[in-house]
């Protein structure tokens, strides 16, 4: 049986990564364009871990990785290109394979609301309770109890009312809606949001 902890489902995901031929890759061109902590966000996570503990599929193609500091100048590898997203922060692209990285002073939550850039802010501004999740690269830890305990329950629930509002109304759906469209996709519930 799994253990629901930060340490064993660090294990499983890591596990679950290194076996993108990419990902030494991945993580050498993060490193090499960051400076500080490097952190793995995104559905990458939740998706991934998903699939390895209730079945299914994940194919890990997108990667989006949050820094500390992100370096003015940009060392691309060969064979990858470079695009700029519309918050300015760079895109690593090369076949199917997509590296997305900002630093945490980038994020929306944390600018809006003018706050420290740390993990545990990130953390706090995500919409919903799957998306409270980090993987910490350099310590292999996965970080955040409200990811967790998701993952656990296999159910969705808001976790920043004022984030899953902005979310919703840029898919221009309802919160409820919006969480169903991502909880369909890992066949888990949704807590509604009243």
């Amino acid at each position: 049986m799994v253990e629901f902890t930060g340490e064993s489902l660090g294990k499983i995901l890591i596990a679950r990564l290194r076996d993108n031929k990419n990902f030494d890759e991945i993580i050498s061109i993060v490193k090499n364009n960051s400076k500080g902590n490097i952190f793995l966000v995104g559905g990458t996570i939740s998706r991934t871990l998903a699939s390895e503990l209730y079945g299914g599929k994940q194919k890990n193609q997108d990667f989006d990785f949050v820094v500390d500091v992100l370096n003015d100048k940009l060392k691309i590898p060969e064979g990858w290109t470079v695009t700029h997203h519309k918050f300015g922060n760079p895109t690593f692209k090369k076949d199917d394979v997509e590296i997305d990285i900002f630093p945490l002073s980038d994020h929306q939550y944390i600018k809006k609301n003018n706050l420290e850039p740390t993990i545990k802010n990130f953390l706090a501004g995500v919409p919903f309770s799957i998306q409270a999740l980090v993987f910490d690269i350099k310590h292999e830890k996965l970080i955040g109890q409200d990811g967790i305990e998701a993952l656990k329950n296999r159910k969705f629930k808001v976790h920043n009312v004022e984030s899953a509002k902005e979310v919703a109304k840029r898919k221009n759906c309802s919160v409820n809606e919006r969480m169903m469209q991502k909880a369909e996709s890992m066949k888990f519930e949704i807590i509604p949001f009243d």
